[in-house]
């Protein structure tokens, strides 16, 4: 198993530890999103490293999403809800990653599934497939353009995590990260 699943298990692992221990799946996609997203704007990378697919309920961590749908040493599957095996490990993280995964857990732990779901489906990275996705004629899932993470229905609700600076510098940083890694993989 390499570092970037083991890191990605226990960001489920925290989630679930969050919520007494286990959690329903479609929240704890919605979680792991919202904190990749907010990451993203605040320090230029995500937290989970995940590739994202637009789905008829949001946006979805694809690897993570996998992982999710099967027992394994760290959590066991029950229907539609993930339980916890082990304990959170913390090593796998930064400060900031922390930071913002508890201010995810905070601001959006009471929120449940389909309420989450339907909030996700305001944002741009979902808004660019909602024709294809509530037209079903299509395919149910489409890789998500990361840039689309850099713009928000409401930045204003985010202004105690967010500054319009911080979103703009981490865009560079982000794009800058990604053309070099473009260039190392020709």
């Amino acid at each position: 198993m390499n570092l970037t699943e083991e890191k990605q298990k226990n960001l489920i692992t925290f989630f679930l530890k969050k919520n007494g221990g286990q959690i329903e799946r479609l929240e704890l996609m919605k979680l792991i999103w919202m904190s990749d997203r907010l990451h993203l704007n605040k320090y230029g990378r995500t937290i989970s490293k995940a590739n994202y697919f637009a789905l008829p309920y949001g946006p979805v961590p694809s690897r993570i999403f996998d992982l999710s749908k099967h027992s394994s040493d760290s959590f066991k599957i029950n229907n539609f809800n993930v339980l916890a095996l082990t304990e959170f490990n913390s090593d796998f993280f930064s400060k900031s990653d922390l930071e913002i995964m508890e201010y995810t857990w905070l601001k959006f732990n009471k929120m449940g599934s389909i309420r989450f779901s339907d909030y996700s489906h305001k944002f741009p990275e979902w808004l660019r497939f909602k024709t294809q996705l509530e037209n079903g004629s299509y395919s149910k899932s489409y890789p998500i353009n990361m840039q689309d993470f850099f713009e928000f229905p409401d930045l204003e609700e985010f202004i105690d995590v967010l500054t319009v600076e911080e979103i703009k510098h981490s865009q560079i940083q982000y794009n800058e990260h990604s053309s070099f890694q473009e260039f190392l993989n020709n």
